[in-house]
């Protein structure tokens, strides 16, 4: 019940476009059932299963990893931890985009982060700088005109739920539970020892590799050999040389999956400034078409055996 009651705390606090919303909820005297809107696109895995060899190029994972990020900022900021984030957690939008879900695993962080803004300056004012500055000379955008919210507007709202600029410092926390999908746990998790919010940092470091080289860079044969993998320091992170990927790439990928926690990339306003993300335009990513079409399941379709083949199981 407890995993219920967090799933539910979650989806009814976080109010963001990339984040799966709760709609309703009621309980039978042997159910308690949660209302979510439909994601006609299915599961961010089945997506990827359903591209030449598994994978995306770079330019799409590019893409997807910006909106995940945006997302597991977002909720760090809310003071959540997600604890089990992977392509099976995340929905397909009709239109494309994606959305984040599933956080019975979630935690509450203890304290709460601290609110920054880049140079000082409120995430408004750099959203219509940067809107500003991909305005075409006639003053518009695609063709069309574009209306900025005002500043006073914005500044009411509970949540920046769409304030894709803002990010914050960790606080100095830590957590004690063994929990979420092996492939995707970082290190210090199954070796039992405290952690902080870099482990869902680490976990978006595994499925940024795994768009592009349709795999985990530490999986082996078994369970155990993957433990082994994700423990053993001298197993260095590599990459497929049959798949071409930029340096900038692997240096993202260097930084966030690096077995040491202190050492581990886990700022977000790092990351956000990371080479690898230089095209992604944060304040505008919500208005700009995802680079696959999905395929639209209709209510009452969808396969069980396909939504379910490809699932991890979690510990």
């Amino acid at each position: 019940m407890n995993q219920i009651a967090m799933e539910q705390s979650v989806l009814a606090e976080a109010k963001h476009p990339f984040i799966i919303s709760l709609i309703h909820t009621f309980h039978t005297i042997k159910y308690h059932y949660l209302i979510m809107p439909y994601c006609a696109g299915g599961s961010f895995l089945q997506l990827l299963y359903r591209q030449k060899d598994h994978r995306l190029s770079e330019d799409q994972a590019c893409f997807y990893a910006a909106e995940v990020f945006i997302a597991l900022e977002y909720l760090h900021l809310l003071g959540i931890l997600v604890r089990d984030l992977k392509p099976e957690n995340i929905l397909v939008h009709e239109s494309g985009h994606l959305m984040l879900s599933d956080f019975d695993l979630a935690t509450r962080i203890h304290a709460n982060p601290n609110v920054t803004h880049n140079q000082k300056r409120s995430s408004w004012f750099v959203a219509r700088k940067v809107l500003r500055e991909s305005l075409s000379p006639e003053g518009s955008v695609g063709g069309q005109k574009r209306r900025l919210v005002h500043r006073r507007r914005m500044s009411q709202c509970e949540y920046p739920f769409l304030d894709t600029e803002t990010h914050f410092e960790t606080a100095d926390w830590r957590e004690y539970a063994v929990v979420g999908t092996l492939d995707y746990m970082a290190p210090e998790v199954i070796s039992d020892e405290t952690y902080t919010s870099s482990i869902d940092w680490w976990a978006f470091g595994i499925l940024l590799y795994e768009m592009m080289y349709s795999t985990t860079p530490f999986k082996g044969s078994s369970k155990q050999d993957t433990m082994e993998n994700l423990l053993d320091l001298s197993k260095e992170l590599a990459f497929p040389q049959d798949i071409d990927v930029s340096a900038e790439a692997k240096d993202l990928l260097w930084c966030l999956l690096n077995k040491n926690q202190d050492e581990r990339m886990k700022d977000p306003q790092r990351i956000r400034q990371h080479p690898f993300f230089s095209k992604i335009k944060w304040p505008l990513i919500r208005h700009t078409k995802p680079p696959l079409k999905p395929i639209l399941d209709q209510i009452g379709d969808s396969n069980l055996d396909e939504l379910t083949k490809y699932d991890r199981e979690i510990m």
